[in-house]
């Protein structure tokens, strides 16, 4: 039997065992010819997604996460399309109201095959001044991704999913640690007198202090964006008084990778990270060393994929018996995906 999306056939064995297996999978296809990591696909309509498979979609990706946390401990990177908020007004309020907890990191965000965008001279400059007929200075932007903060984005899936614009990543080794954690000896608990306790400053201050935690970080400076912003690229634990400090790796390893077509241009540096986008054909046509270099940057790749008109999950771990517990749970409690 043949699946095909696009310009690729994935093959599916016809024999009872393969077509129970594939039963058992279902919604998901898998690419069975694949031998050194899964590819799945899962269909899905995106921004007219039907409620329904919205909500199966859901609870299957917080099954997931609660799976892949407990059996491989990886850690999840979220990344939004900036091109997703663009379109929907209604969403992109919904993400500009809440920036202090999102406190999205902008990224490049680039295909395999995208050239680097064209450089705007005084020619175009003058061109694009020129124009009063819808201007779009697009051909020059390069195209950006949010990364999220896990913590802050406990709604992601639920607000985000159903627009093709949702990436998310796991890692095995996302963070390395720079310095060990400073060990603080525990303070005696010091009386302040009652005129000071009424200061509001003092007064938030007083109330945050933990004599048995004293270098844990105050909680009106734990919960300030700014320190939000902190805690993503530098991978602190706020909520530690012990905490050491992470330096983020996934950036380097997806500029090191991902980046070679640019790694000249300017500011490259200073690029916190580059989001592929990559699509079920990218992981079918390349060669096998090269998609391993992949996956020497995350360890599972989820893309709502608007060109394979579905959901693209590659993986370097046999996922195969985690979804189909997934599903056969999910089937039980009368969870039903609807595919029209």
């Amino acid at each position: 039997m043949h699946f095909r999306r696009g310009e690729v056939d994935i093959v599916i064995s016809s024999d009872t065992s393969s077509e129970e297996d594939r039963m058992s999978l279902l919604p998901l296809r898998r690419a069975e010819s694949l031998q050194t990591f899964s590819l799945f696909w899962l269909p899905a309509r995106f921004s007219t997604m039907p409620d329904g498979q919205k909500e199966w979609l859901i609870v299957f990706f917080k099954h997931l996460d609660q799976k892949i946390a407990e059996d491989l401990e990886l850690a999840k990177l979220l990344f939004l399309h900036e091109q997703t908020l663009r379109g929907n007004n209604e969403l992109k309020e919904h993400f500009y109201k809440r920036l202090h907890r999102y406190a999205p990191v902008p990224g490049p965000s680039r295909s395999l095959t995208q050239p680097p965008r064209a450089k705007m001279g005084p020619g175009d400059m003058k061109k694009f001044a020129n124009n009063r007929k819808n201007p779009s200075i697009d051909p020059y932007m390069t195209e950006v991704a949010f990364r999220f903060l896990h913590d802050g984005a406990a709604d992601f899936t639920k607000v985000f999913m159903g627009y093709g614009g949702m990436t998310i990543v796991y890692c095995g080794d996302a963070s390395e640690e720079m310095m060990p954690p400073m060990q603080v000896p525990a303070m005696p608990k010091v009386a302040v007198p009652k005129f000071l306790q009424k200061h509001t400053l003092l007064k938030t201050m007083i109330e945050d202090f933990e004599p048995a935690r004293p270098s844990a970080m105050p909680g009106f400076l734990r919960n300030h964006p700014a320190m939000q912003v902190l805690s993503t690229g530098l991978g602190v634990d706020l909520n530690s008084g012990n905490s050491s400090i992470h330096l983020d790796t996934f950036g380097k390893k997806s500029k090191d990778v991902f980046g070679k077509a640019i790694e000249d241009s300017a500011g490259f540096e200073g690029l916190p990270f580059i989001l592929p986008r990559l699509s079920s054909s990218d992981f079918l046509a390349q060669a096998e060393e090269e998609v391993r270099t992949w996956f020497g940057v995350f360890d599972i790749y989820i893309r709502e994929c608007p060109e394979d008109e579905g959901i693209v999950i590659a993986s370097k771990h046999n996922l195969r018996q985690m979804f189909k517990e997934i599903i056969a749970s999910m089937r039980v409690d009368g969870y039903q995906y609807w595919e029209g």
